[in-house]
């Protein structure tokens, strides 16, 4: 819920800032590398949405069909209020991981969309400098291509530092959420095994 919290504030203030339109804007695409993040936010998005739905199908399963195993999760209601019928805080707790859970996942993939774009501009940086070093084997590189190309990695090193200085707390929270849920469940599975 922190990481949901965290995540959907920097987003949120990134948007309404405008930081994250004006550092997009700013990106130089020719009509290919366009044509590829676009068939790359469609993936990413398909992917998410499947995730969901089955994070959907799984969790209304184990709360409504598991002989009540995930009841653990109304442990203030079901501790301090005696009922005899738990549908309606089932269905509340239902309600609040549906947004949870797309908290979650949204704002990963567009971290993810983000890094896939300044690593493929990267990529085809360097295949065009590759590209120049291969056509100099006729003729020497000029100063023009080198302050071409310097320019470009430039352009792109400080789109890549907007990012991060907008994204820093996101990342960083997810990294430590992420590590700190693995480390409690290695915890759980070495000491409390299920007999």
């Amino acid at each position: 819920m922190l990481l949901c919290a965290i995540s959907q504030s920097v987003y949120f203030a990134a948007c309404y800032t405008g930081r994250l339109e004006r550092m997009l804007a700013g990106i130089k695409l020719n009509p290919q590398c366009a044509n590829y993040y676009r068939k790359t936010a469609t993936l990413y998005t398909f992917l998410a949405w499947i995730l969901l739905v089955l994070n959907y199908a799984f969790l209304f399963y184990s709360i409504f069909f598991t002989g009540y195993l995930m009841d653990i999760m109304l442990a203030p209601i079901t501790t301090y209020v005696n009922m005899s019928v738990l549908w309606i805080p089932r269905l509340l707790v239902f309600f609040f991981d549906l947004y949870f859970c797309a908290a979650w996942v949204f704002p990963q993939v567009m971290s993810l969309m983000l890094a896939t774009i300044f690593s493929h501009q990267y990529r085809q940086l360097e295949q065009a400098l590759e590209q120049r070093l291969i056509d100099t084997n006729q003729s020497p590189i000029s100063d023009l291509d080198v302050e071409t190309l310097r320019q470009h990695h430039e352009h792109i090193t400080s789109s890549v530092d907007e990012a991060d200085s907008f994204l820093k707390l996101s990342n960083a929270a997810a990294f430590c959420c992420q590590l700190f849920g693995t480390i409690l469940l290695l915890y759980t599975l070495i000491f409390f095994t299920l007999r």
